[in-house]
């Protein structure tokens, strides 16, 4: 049976190349990232879109979108080459995208290692799901977060500092990519699942069984 073990991928410093796709009538795809140290991680990525098209039987063409855990990748027609496909991701502040997938990898290593030492699964919001943050969040303050039960258009995360006092008026909405741009220190704890809770300024992280077992508002 073909699987996506049949197709190759090459590297070329920064950069991922795959050989092979086109035997699944699926143009061939090229992923960079910045940082030398995390092209292993880009692999894990070419290896994930690998397994979506070939064993899920599905297709990826110019300028669709694919989530890699918390955050949105897109595939773009390169210039230079014909049939294939260069991956793209949002900009931090998710306004549009950019060239390469250093962001998106960075985020499902560093998301994956806290919830492995939390001994949990890995259950990242998307980037455009809403969180509560009060006072002090954007400006860089030390930040409780908890994660409850929420409905699909927020992601279930409160991110507060010392001056919240129980005044759910000075709690206010923003796009969970506003916070991580704001505040990439607080990105690698968003996979934690429903019912988890951390300090930024220990990086302490425990489940709270009140929090999990509370009904979606």
């Amino acid at each position: 049976m073909t699987d996506e073990s049949s197709i190759a991928i090459f590297r070329n410093g920064s950069e991922l190349r795959t050989s092979g796709l086109s035997s699944f009538c699926q143009m061939e795809m090229r992923v960079s990232v910045v940082d030398p140290a995390l092209v292993d991680e880009g692999e894990k990525f070419v290896r994930f879109v690998l397994r979506y098209l070939v064993r899920d039987g599905k297709q990826i063409s110019e300028n669709d979108t694919l989530n890699y855990g918390y955050w949105q990748t897109k595939f773009m027609k390169a210039s230079n080459a014909r049939d294939l496909l260069e991956v793209w991701e949002r900009k931090p502040d998710g306004s549009s995208f950019t060239p390469g997938a250093q962001m998106a990898v960075m985020y499902w290593r560093d998301q994956h290692t806290v919830c492995g030492g939390a001994d949990t699964a890995f259950e990242p919001p998307q980037a455009d799901k809403l969180a509560a943050i009060s006072e002090g969040v954007l400006e860089g303050e030390a930040v409780e977060g908890v994660r409850y039960p929420a409905p699909p258009h927020m992601s279930g995360w409160w991110f507060l500092t010392s001056r919240y006092k129980d005044d759910h008026d000075i709690v206010r909405p923003v796009h969970l990519y506003h916070v991580t741009a704001a505040r990439p220190d607080l990105a690698r704890f968003l996979a934690l699942p429903v019912g988890f809770v951390f300090r930024s300024d220990s990086s302490r992280v425990w489940y709270d069984r009140s929090v999990a077992s509370q009904a979606i508002p």
